[in-house]
């Protein structure tokens, strides 16, 4: 029995690309990736340019001393003063918490 991921356009497209390599899938599960891009043209709507790159300047910072991503941008939200990039933050926190990956 093997696990693993694979990246698809589709459902199909992954079951298709594991037959092809003579796979048998019994369990598969998709997921939505959360970017950047969408960050930003969504999230961070109105949201001045200084503002986030102080936000990544900061979240950065935090992950490259090893603090989690998830306590990290806890901190960050409850350090924020402006409310817009506060509920971004606590947007990003949500669906982190529901099982989208970041990455």
């Amino acid at each position: 029995m093997i696990t693993g991921k694979i990246e698809a356009k589709s459902e199909e497209e992954a079951l298709m690309e594991l037959a092809s390599r003579g796979l048998f899938v019994i369990e598969l599960r998709t997921t939505i990736p959360l970017e950047i891009a969408i960050w930003a043209d969504s999230l961070f709507y109105r949201v001045s340019k200084k503002d986030l790159s102080v936000f990544f300047r900061e979240l950065a910072t935090m992950i490259s001393a090893g603090i989690p991503i998830v306590p990290a941008l806890e901190m960050l939200s409850r350090q924020t003063e402006k409310s817009k990039m506060r509920q971004s933050i606590e947007k990003i926190l949500e669906d982190l918490r529901g099982g989208i990956y970041i990455s």
